[in-house]
Order: structure tokens, then C-alpha cells, then sequence
């Protein structure tokens, strides 16, 4: 069932409506499209309109294809941010879900990736402060007591 098909029945249930549509042009070169939709956004299951967005789908090959993304994208936001529930035997939860395992398992290794990187330069301040500081210890013992002997000298004479 056609992703358009499923947002305009839940936008109609839920008395909303989209302002304004189009395709964004960036990518255009790279023979992608990226489609977008300025919607109302719900509150919760209850009609009429909270506020509203834009709303962007992923870059895809064609025209349908974004613009299938871009009412995708709208589902998904309703669904996952609004609390809107979409009764509909083509609409896999388990595929959400799994998006949304797949964004937190991403963002978990990013932030272990930093917080290692962040461990390895905190050990490699520690490794030059402390090698600073051995060497500032071997060279002001030496310096004192060339100093001491030179200021003894004199005295003896």
C-alpha cells in the first residue's frame, strides 16, 4: 500500500493537512531526489492541528520514490513523536524498531569511539606531563649543584 495513500487517510482522520510539498534540489546532480513536506503536526490521537514542520524524506533515484520517502518520513515522525497510532496491515512495527535499534546501536559506538579516543589523549597528557616532569627533575639536579660547587669555590679561597 502506497505510503501516500496511508498519510492521507491519517491526515484526514486526524483533521490535518500538508501546507506545502517539493523536491530539494541538492542533490540533483547526483541523480537524487529528496522530496519534503511541510504537515500539521497532531497531538497525540486527537483532531486538529498542535503546530507544524517540515519535514524531509532520504535522498532516493525518482520522483515517486522521494516522495514516497517524504510521506514515510511524516508516518514515521507521527508515529514515533507524536504518539499517533496508524492502524495498518502494511505498516510494520518491527521495522521501525528495528530503525530505531539500528539509530541507537549507531549513536552507542559513536559515543564509545569518543569516549575512547577522549581516554587516549587524557593518557597521552599524562605520559608528557609526567616525562616533563622526570625530565625537569634530572636537569635541576645537576644545575644545583654545579651552582652549589661554583658558589663554594670562592668561599674556600
Amino acid at each position: 500500500m502506497s505510503r501516500r495513500l496511508i498519510l492521507n487517510q491519517v491526515m484526514d482522520n486526524l483533521k490535518l493537512k500538508v501546507h506545502s510539498s517539493g523536491y530539494d534540489s541538492t542533490l540533483r546532480g547526483l541523480n537524487m531526489e529528496t522530496a519534503w513536506m511541510h504537515v500539521d503536526l497532531p497531538c497525540g490521537n486527537k483532531p486538529g492541528a498542535d503546530s507544524t514542520t517540515v519535514i524531509f524524506g532520504t535522498p532516493q533515484p525518482s520522483y515517486n520514490e522521494a516522495d514516497e520517502s517524504a510521506c514515510e518520513a511524516v508516518l514515521n515522525y507521527y508515529s514515533s513523536t507524536r504518539d499517533v497510532s496508524i492502524d495498518d496491515f502494511s505498516y510494520s512495527v518491527l521495522k521501525t524498531k528495528q530503525r530505531e535499534l539500528e539509530a541507537s546501536n549507531f549513536f552507542c559506538a559513536a559515543m564509545q569511539d569518543r569516549v575512547m579516543r577522549l581516554l587516549l589523549e587524557r593518557d597521552a597528557a599524562m605520559a608528557v606531563v609526567k616525562s616533563h616532569n622526570a625530565n625537569i627533575e634530572v636537569k635541576v639536579q645537576p644545575l644545583s649543584e654545579t651552582f652549589i660547587k661554583k658558589n663554594t669555590r670562592p668561599a674556600q679561597q
